[in-house]
């Protein structure tokens, strides 16, 4: 069950990612902001970046410190090795600004896991359970 709650979301959507990349071509719909491209990567690898420090700090203040370093680690080499595997699909190409986008949103994540949705979450779980 423990898996299912922490890090089931961040490995189905790392495989939505794969999925969605590694395909020969997506047409992103125009919504009326310059650099969709762009935006699209920072708000697809910070869903990741976020789901990933839940998943190794499991809400627990000391695993903290830790899962945002080992977020950051391990979201970054997979940003960059899903921009890499681009470069040999048909119809697809390895942009650096597209990498970038990706590990800005990642730790765009990181930041807000860890100095916003965190210390909420323990408030309100502290409040709910008498604590605070």
């Amino acid at each position: 069950m423990s898996f299912a709650k922490w890090e089931l979301p961040a490995f189905l959507w790392a495989a939505v990612l794969l999925f969605l990349t590694w395909w020969p071509k997506i047409e992103i719909p125009d919504i009326g902001i310059d650099y969709k491209d762009k935006v699209a990567h920072v708000l697809a690898f910070a869903l990741l970046g976020f789901l990933t420090a839940r998943a190794f700090s499991k809400n627990e203040i000391n695993r903290l410190p830790k899962a945002v370093k080992v977020t950051i680690v391990y979201c970054s080499l997979f940003a960059v090795f899903d921009e890499a595997m681009q470069g040999v699909i048909p119809g697809r190409v390895a942009d650096v600004w597209d990498g970038s986008a990706n590990i800005f949103g990642i730790f765009i994540s990181v930041i807000i896991f860890n100095y916003i949705w965190f210390p909420w979450r323990n408030r309100r779980i502290n409040r709910h359970s008498g604590l605070a």
